[in-house]
């Protein structure tokens, strides 16, 4: 399962209750490292932390800096994003 997830641009939720956006790079034992990730510092969302991988972040949304490369810890989900989704994300300001 974990192969077939690299490469895609995902939403992580964690154990301490942190949502990222990125490139998939790696996934192994609850951790995985992503590139040009961002944090939902704020979903503002109306349909849950999903609705992030559905559709993208919404003007509520409160996003942190673009970093190249994140390693994440304790990760509870991985959710595939729609490309419409991930296109949001990356034109995110």
């Amino acid at each position: 399962m974990n192969d077939e997830l690299i490469g895609k641009w995902v939403i992580v939720t964690t154990e301490y209750k942190g949502v990222y956006f990125g490139k998939l790079d790696k996934f192994a034992n609850r951790q995985c490292v992503l590139s040009d990730a961002r944090m939902a510092i704020y979903w503002g969302t109306t349909h849950g932390v999903d609705q992030l991988a559905n559709t993208g972040p919404t003007e509520k949304s409160r996003l942190g800096a673009l970093a190249k490369r994140v390693w994440v810890c304790g990760i509870t989900s991985v959710s595939v994003c729609t490309r419409s989704a991930a296109k949001a994300w990356k034109d995110a300001r």
